[in-house]
């Protein structure tokens, strides 16, 4: 995935609610408090799990996002995915950063696997 298409595919999901063109901002603060709030509002769409749902060492986060294609934390948390998680590995055109949140896709395949853990764990717990 490009990050156009990835951006695209963010921007869409966010901006559906009232496209860009509409709001008024009177200053950047504002535009970026209305990311930010988006943002909350498509994460608040993803599961919530912990490090070690993805078949991570539990210190490389206690609050992350998934989703079927994507990976989402708060970006003061990302320093312990990539440190303890191995996010430092994943390549740079699969990872973004979008207002207070990182996101990394799953074209790189250490994000892949992690979401493959994820919903393989999720399938044996249900049987």
């Amino acid at each position: 995935m490009t990050l156009k298409r990835f951006q695209g595919m963010i921007g869409y999901k966010l901006m559906r609610e009232a496209p860009m063109d509409e709001l008024k901002f009177d200053n950047i603060s504002d535009l970026i408090d209305s990311v930010n709030e988006r943002i909350n509002s498509f994460i608040d769409k993803m599961a919530e799990v912990n490090a070690k749902d993805l078949g991570l060492d539990r210190r490389a986060g206690h609050s992350l996002y998934i989703d079927e294609t994507t990976i989402a934390v708060r970006k003061i948390n990302d320093n312990s995915l990539q440190y303890y998680g191995g996010a430092e590995y994943v390549r740079k055109s699969c990872r973004f950063e979008f207002g207070d949140w990182v996101f990394y896709i799953d074209e790189d395949e250490r994000v892949r696997g992690w979401i493959d853990y994820y919903n393989e764990e999720k399938e044996e717990k249900n049987v």
